[in-house]
């Protein structure tokens, strides 16, 4: 039976790429095959086979099964913004009905399917739906990647009320420490346990050099708990 999780976060540049590589791999280390998606990805470069992301590259490299670049990122878009003013900009037409169904068509050839969403849950991909509405018509789990940073108890207490707001299952959270700087990690994390009512998952620590095998390994037991 095939299993899904979208992966969201509480801003851009959180940590959403990094967390679902590792848990692609943690994955597959505990026997389970696994396909990934970014449905939509900006800031993409040009070559010879197309538009290239280098987040969807680098989720192509983690999972253990077969897929064309085109069905991990159907949407990929050259400016890097906001992934609906780079869709204006690059004139590209796309609905979050289309992206929902080729992931659950994507869905059927693994055990795990993995979906990196862009930005952050109130992210506007089209006209008329955001992050948060792509993760409700695809229906999968939410797992929510807070960036521990001055600002993330606003930052993941909004994203929570907005989730619960859609409907939406949140199998977990986990919170990715940026650079180091954060003089009151504890507390923060202490707080965000007791507001967000889902399980925190792991909390990662920064690091000058983060080790992606490491990561993987630390992860493991989060696998396992949304593998149950």
């Amino acid at each position: 039976m095939s299993r899904g999780l979208f992966i969201t976060g509480t801003d851009i540049g959180v940590g959403k790429t990094l967390v679902t590589s590792a848990l692609l791999q943690a994955l597959g280390a505990a026997g389970h095959t696994t396909l990934a998606m970014k449905p939509v990805a900006t800031g993409c470069w040009q070559t010879a086979d197309g538009l290239r992301s280098e987040d969807a590259e680098e989720l192509i490299s983690a999972m253990n099964q077969d897929a064309s670049y085109r069905e991990v990122n159907p949407v990929a878009l050259e400016t890097a913004a906001e992934p609906i003013v780079s869709a204006m900009r690059n004139r590209v037409n796309f609905t979050t009905d289309e992206i929902a169904a080729q992931a659950v068509s994507l869905s059927r050839r693994a055990d795990w399917l993995l979906i990196e969403g862009p930005g952050g849950v109130q992210t506007p991909i089209t006209g008329k739906d955001t992050t948060a509405d792509l993760a409700l018509a695809i229906g999968f789990p939410v797992l929510l990647v807070v960036g521990l940073r001055i600002g993330c108890l606003n930052h993941a207490t909004l994203s929570v009320e907005l989730l619960q707001q859609k409907g939406l299952r949140i199998a977990g959270w986990i919170g990715n420490e940026h650079d180091g700087a954060m003089s009151e990690l504890e507390p923060t994390v202490h707080t965000l346990e007791k507001q967000i009512r889902a399980d925190c998952l792991a909390i990662i620590r920064w690091q000058p050099r983060l080790d992606p095998q490491q990561l993987a390994r630390q992860l493991h037991p989060a696998a396992r708990k949304i593998s149950r």
